[in-house]
């Protein structure tokens, strides 16, 4: 009899790459008729279970983990027993060793976890070391991810798989109102430059060396009124808005905060930046891809997974102002390059990243980590 029965657990129920794709595999396991469970170990702003209301075969549950009240992880035991999943997909570091140590060392549920960086402190590949053998499969979304883990977390061949993330590219390249709509309410001259970019203001992101950037390329670009729009949240926003402030920059700058319209957005936009330190592999930039937009990005681990300078967008060196402010300036003053650049950006997000083709990896690993005929 073919189990019906899957976890898909995180570590938040906020909005980010790695909610993105449980949203989008508990949509894929509930159409293929199994009952699907999406759990969180803490709240967030739950967003994710916002996204899954839609989803009437989907059950979500937060476990309430606070920096206080780790104490609370011991519940995930009793949530087991309750849903009895056939078999657990955990997204990120937290809920992998959780899944491993209740699910699999208590349970006997096969864990599948989901590595979505390619680098993460000493601690935490100790301990990743140490529990890989309660996991059935450990998937990086990267080729850059399969080498960190071969070589800092020394995963083994047969257990290591590489699903590339995966987006809906007609969703992106189909806006629900027109660019002229959007700049509009955003408070943008329509014949700005818009140079955009989709992330959470985290250290990892390093918005810092953006601005800094997009200061630079206005610098050089005196003839042409550029405009930054940077759309999403985050602990350092605060920071980011302090630097804009200090550089002279805030009419310059749009902050949109979280929004859920990313086609508008991107359509908005003209040329797209992201200057990461690191990343597993960036949905952003492939939403930008389908969106065909000229990328200036960091030659970042994960991002040169998807990434070529010179033949789908034009990199620089990590943390590197004058380097990124020289890619974002080639892209507005170079119409034949940016357009080159973004029209195979395009066909291979198209082409190699389709949501569809990544959802069915991972309904086919699930499948045969449970021996079942796919």
């Amino acid at each position: 009899m073919v189990p019906r029965r899957i976890l898909l657990l995180t570590t938040t129920a906020s909005w980010g790459g790695a909610e993105a794709l449980v949203r989008s595999q508990a949509r894929r396991f509930s159409a293929g008729g199994w009952e699907v469970a999406v759990g969180a170990l803490s709240e967030g702003d739950g967003t994710l279970f916002r996204e899954l209301k839609g989803e009437p075969a989907v059950q979500s549950f937060a476990l309430g983990l606070t920096k206080t009240g780790w104490y609370r992880i011991a519940e995930l035991q009793l949530k087991l027993g309750e849903l009895r999943p056939d078999i657990i997909i955990a997204h990120l570091f937290h809920p992998s060793v959780a899944a491993r140590f209740f699910g699999r060392l208590f349970r006997r549920i096969p864990v599948i976890s989901v590595f979505h960086s390619t680098r993460q402190e000493r601690w935490r590949t100790a301990i990743d070391r140490l529990t890989l053998p309660l996991t059935a499969k450990y998937v990086v979304v990267s080729e850059d991810g399969a080498k960190f883990a071969k070589e800092a977390l020394r995963v083994d061949d047969c257990r290591l798989v590489v699903i590339p993330n995966g987006v809906d590219a007609k969703f992106f390249q189909s806006p629900a109102r027109s660019r002229e709509q959007v700049r509009h309410e955003l408070g943008m001259d329509g014949q700005a430059t818009v140079v955009g970019c989709v992330a959470r203001f985290h250290p990892q992101k390093d918005h810092r060396t953006l601005v800094q950037a997009f200061k630079r390329a206005r610098m050089a670009n005196a003839r042409q009124e550029l405009k930054l729009l940077l759309v999403g949240t985050g602990a350092e926003m605060t920071a980011i808005r302090q630097l804009v402030e200090k550089l002279g920059l805030r009419e310059h700058v749009t902050f949109t905060g979280f929004r859920r319209d990313l086609p508008e957005l991107y359509a908005a936009m003209d040329v797209y930046a992201q200057t990461s330190r690191h990343e597993g592999l960036p949905t952003s930039i492939l939403e930008a891809m389908s969106a065909g937009l000229p990328i200036a990005a960091t030659g970042a681990p994960g991002i040169t997974s998807v990434l070529r300078d010179g033949e789908n967008a034009l990199l620089a060196p990590v943390g590197e102002v004058k380097a990124v402010a020289d890619r974002i300036t080639r892209l507005v003053q170079e119409p034949e390059l940016a357009g080159r650049l973004s029209a195979t950006a395009k066909r291979q997000a198209e082409t190699e990243y389709s949501l569809e083709t990544c959802m069915d990896a991972y309904y086919n690993l699930a499948l045969s980590v449970l021996g079942l005929d796919q």
